[in-house]
């Protein structure tokens, strides 16, 4: 492993990377690869971004980290690559959000006032790329390879194109956009640490309110503590309808990245039966640990969801 082998050198020199032993963190849907190691009684997390990723995309990622390990909302980065293409930062103990952690009313509390200390944070970090322009690129892709797409994208493609369309611009702030529960750690004391930025950076702080909403499966009174929570640590009113509409727009954009690797042979209606088969009603999966998960393709999770998505449509 050339890659991390260098990056280890510069962190902590040759002689002592030589003789620390590597630890892969399997299980993320991340295409970057990450690494556990310790120091000196330290724990750490070397994180070698996606290769195929663009320079600039690195760039976006690395300060969109080390912003939020600043703001204490995300790890701590100790180091960066010379070339941008690694980092490392702080390893967090604990675990991933559960589905029992939803129904505690402290820990609902705890995770809002965290977003509310990001989106109130004065810090230089660049624009993210929207969901909306990131659905659009997936579609655009879609469309270039000939992959086919289920009966029911149409529904999500014109929500979309009429939600961006017709929704009043806001003052962007920095944002995850990424907020499901396998980049929410919550560490033994109790505490959050965000994870994976890569799609962070400022853009309408809604979407992070929308997106656990859709993603945790917060319901009446989990969702009302958790906005009523945010509005009184952010200090002005929430938009509520505008979060509602934007709860479909992470799935369904999540939903178009996955269907590109739909296989060229099968049909819209062969998407759409796969689409209504039972194994895909079951909205816990989304809260499985990926080691646990169905060994599902990439395009059968994008049918899930696309369901997810519709079925938070008004």
């Amino acid at each position: 492993m050339p890659a991390t082998q260098d990056t280890l050198s510069a962190f902590l020199g040759s002689e002592a990377a030589q003789s620390t032993q590597l630890e892969p963190i399997l299980g993320g849907a991340s295409s970057a690869s990450l690494y556990q190691f310790s120091h000196e009684g330290q724990s750490y997390v070397l994180r070698l971004l996606a290769p195929n990723s663009s320079r600039a995309r690195h760039h976006h990622e690395v300060g969109l980290t080390s912003a939020a390990g600043n703001l204490g909302v995300g790890p701590r980065v100790h180091f960066v690559a010379a070339d941008e293409s690694a980092i490392i930062y702080d390893y967090t103990p604990g675990r991933t959000l559960c589905s029992d952690d939803v129904c505690a009313a402290p820990i609902i509390e705890r995770f809002a006032r965290l977003l509310s200390q990001l989106h109130r944070a004065k810090v230089d970090v660049p624009a993210a790329v929207s969901p909306f322009e990131r659905f659009r690129r997936f579609r655009q892709r879609a469309t270039e390879d000939g992959v086919p797409l289920p009966e029911s994208m149409t529904r999500a493609i014109q929500y979309m194109t009429q939600l961006e369309q017709n929704l009043p611009p806001t003052i962007a702030r920095p944002c995850h956009l990424d907020l499901h529960a396998q980049n929410i750690i919550l560490t033994p004391a109790g505490h959050f640490v965000l994870i994976d930025w890569v799609n962070g950076g400022l853009c309408d702080p809604a979407f992070d309110i929308a997106i656990p909403i859709a993603f945790l499966g917060l319901r009446d009174e989990q969702r009302d503590h958790f906005t009523a929570t945010y509005q009184e640590s952010v200090g002005e009113d929430l938009d509520l309808g505008r979060v509602e509409m934007l709860m479909p727009v992470r799935p369904f954009a999540a939903a178009a990245g996955s269907l590109c690797n739909t296989p060229l042979d099968m049909s819209p209606s062969q998407l759409e039966q796969e689409m209504a088969a039972d194994d895909l009603c079951d909205e816990g999966l989304f809260w499985v640990p990926h080691m646990a998960r169905p060994d599902w393709p990439q395009w059968k999770w994008g049918l899930f969801l696309l369901r997810m998505g519709l079925s938070y449509l008004p």
